[in-house]
């Protein structure tokens, strides 16, 4: 994997720099396995450990060349249009260490909270992450859910959406059109205000059945609206409810409407009469016995006069799923939760490094799935793909020409432990990362002899 872009940093020491992309490439190198584990020697591990506890190391220091590197990729690729695609992931831990706070609905769950948003092509490849925060819930704070809505946004720790949308606006180059995607949790009128004011746009899914300014709700008017077609979804396999992977039928309405400004919000906003949203309803048919039918009510200030830009919004919020494959790969992939350190922030550093290489990760499958005859050299350099190839193929003769990407990562899903059968389909994210640590101990082996 390659982190040398991490030169361009320009806020932190050199040193330190240096000392961050070196134990990138030991970690990549060695997912799963703890530090100590995955270097050479002592004097290494207690180097790592340092710049981990280092005050001067700092992920808002690095995220500049972090996105620097993603645009440009998307530039270089041409990219028009990029979903800023944002969500929260809770990483429980056991241990002790000094910072860490309450996560989830029990008293006694402990661990940290951690933010991201990563940029998503319409087409869905992931190219590079644009956002993180990390941080940590006070104990004192569980069971005051329900004083929160006495507060402002800024108080509340929901102002995490807010800040994505700042933080992330403009950091792309002015000719590569930006909208933030979110889930649920992002229905928050300030958010709606805040995007309207740092000219952003969005796409976001409904959970209030707000007021409109005709005075009625618009979860009501959205389904009385006639069917204006159906589409097609690939919905894949959800490990958690063991349901498999399947095409879903979905109906497909959609209108303009005129949302109010809530009424705790009227003094805060006085000026605003309401904000103007196109809603679109995408509700499966003839959902398989068992399954929760999908049903996506989602908002954008983007405009929806008809089916094709209707179509164009939930194909758009297909692919908020890579952000949940992102948090996939950190924590089953790079196993963040077995982490052992004696800090919050130690650990902090930690997520944000195993960040950087599970977005690699991600994208490598997602490029060798949409863009198959990509040159595998595109990724991997003369002495990986070839070593790669023979090992997978039990030959000692690499090929004269390089082979496509998702030649490679079939080899290196091979070297995971993916049968490639007819029936297996393509290869997923468990069987790469395997691969990839398989293939990294076998460059180490022959590097060492």
């Amino acid at each position: 994997m390659e982190f040398e872009y991490l030169q361009e940093v320009s806020e932190m020491d050199k040193r330190l720099t240096n000392r961050m992309i070196k134990t990138l490439q030991t970690l990549s190198a060695n997912i799963r396995s703890s530090i100590i584990a995955s270097v050479q020697n002592v004097y290494e591990a207690k180097a790592i450990y340092r710049m981990l506890s280092n005050k001067e190391f700092a992920a808002e220091k690095v995220m500049p060349a972090v996105v620097g590197e993603t645009n440009r990729k998307l530039m270089e690729c041409g990219v028009k249009t990029v979903l800023s695609v944002q969500d929260t992931t809770e990483v429980e831990y056991k241990t002790n260490a000094k910072g860490l706070g309450n996560i989830g609905t029990e008293p006694s769950l402990k661990g940290l909270l951690v933010h991201s948003a990563i940029a998503v092509t319409t087409n869905g490849i992931p190219y590079g992450m644009l956002y993180q925060e990390i941080w940590s819930r006070p104990f004192e704070e569980y069971g005051k859910k329900h004083k929160r809505k006495e507060l402002d946004i800024s108080e509340k720790e929901s102002n995490k959406w807010l800040r994505c949308v700042e933080k992330t606006s403009g950091c792309l180059d002015k000719n590569i059109r930006q909208i933030q995607v979110c889930d649920r949790e992002g229905d928050i009128f300030e958010l709606f205000k805040k995007a309207e004011d740092e000219k952003q746009e969005y796409l976001i899914r409904a959970c209030h059945n707000r007021k409109t300014e005709s005075e009625t709700y618009l979860f009501e008017s959205l389904s009385q609206q006639p069917e204006a077609g159906e589409i097609v979804i690939n919905v894949p396999r959800n490990a958690q409810t063991k349901t498999p992977a399947r095409k879903a039928v979905l109906s497909i309405k959609f209108l303009r409407s005129h949302i109010n400004v809530p009424k705790n919000l009227k003094k805060k906003y006085k000026e605003c009469q309401g904000i103007e949203v196109y809603a679109v309803l995408a509700e499966e048919k003839d959902a398989p016995q068992g399954v929760n039918p999908i049903s996506w009510r989602l908002l954008t200030n983007i405009r929806v006069d008809n089916f094709d830009e209707a179509y164009e919004k939930v194909v758009w919020y297909t692919h908020r799923w890579k952000i949940e494959r992102f948090h996939y790969v950190l924590k089953s992939g790079c196993g963040i939760e077995k982490l052992q350190n004696r800090s919050a922030q130690a650990l902090s550093n930690l997520i944000f490094l195993y960040s950087l290489i599970s977005i690699q990760i991600l994208e490598l499958m997602y490029l060798s799935r949409q863009i198959p005859d990509l040159p595998g050299d595109v990724i991997f350099d003369e002495e990986e793909w070839q070593i790669l190839y023979k090992v997978a193929h039990k030959t000692k003769k690499a090929p004269q020409t390089v082979p496509t990407l998702k030649e490679l990562v079939w080899c290196l899903a091979k070297l995971g432990g993916f049968a490639a059968r007819k029936s297996d389909g393509e290869p997923g994210l468990k069987v790469i990362w395997q691969g990839l640590v398989k293939l990294f101990f076998i460059l180490d082996s022959i590097d060492f002899i």
